[in-house]
C-alpha cells in the first residue's frame, strides 16, 4: 500500500490512480477555497466526478489540455469523460508525482 493511502483526502492524488488509468466523467468545476501547507488560504479550481468519490484540484496544465479537447468553456465539460494517468514532473529541483489527463478526444459525452 502506498503511504499516502493511509492518509485520506477528498482530492485525488497520483497515488490513488495506482499506476493505472482512469476514466471519469467530469461532473463540474468549481472555484473552491482550499487550506494550503502552512494553513493559507487560496482559490483554487476544483473539478468533480459524477463517477468518483473524490475531486481533482485542476492546474493550468490539465485545464489547458481539457480546454484542447472540449473547449475553453468549463460549462460545457459537464457530462464528458476524461481519462486520468499518473507520472511525473519537475517542481522546483525535484521531481514529484502528478496526475495529468491523456490528450484523446473523447468520443461522445454522457448524458
Amino acid at each position: 500500500m502506498h503511504y499516502k493511502l493511509m492518509f485520506p483526502s477528498e482530492y485525488v492524488g497520483a497515488h490513488d490512480l495506482q499506476g493505472e488509468d482512469r476514466d471519469v466523467t467530469i461532473q463540474d468545476v468549481k472555484i473552491e477555497e482550499l487550506r494550503l501547507v502552512g494553513g493559507i488560504k487560496q482559490d483554487k479550481p476544483v473539478m468533480s466526478f459524477s463517477d468518483a468519490k473524490k475531486k481533482m484540484v485542476l492546474n493550468k496544465t490539465n485545464a489547458a489540455t481539457i480546454a484542447g479537447l472540449l473547449g475553453s468553456e468549463t460549462d460545457e465539460w459537464r457530462g464528458w469523460k476524461i481519462t486520468l494517468y499518473a507520472t511525473t514532473t519537475k517542481f522546483g529541483r525535484d521531481t514529484v508525482d502528478c496526475i495529468r489527463v491523456r490528450e484523446t478526444k473523447p468520443e461522445e459525452q454522457q448524458s
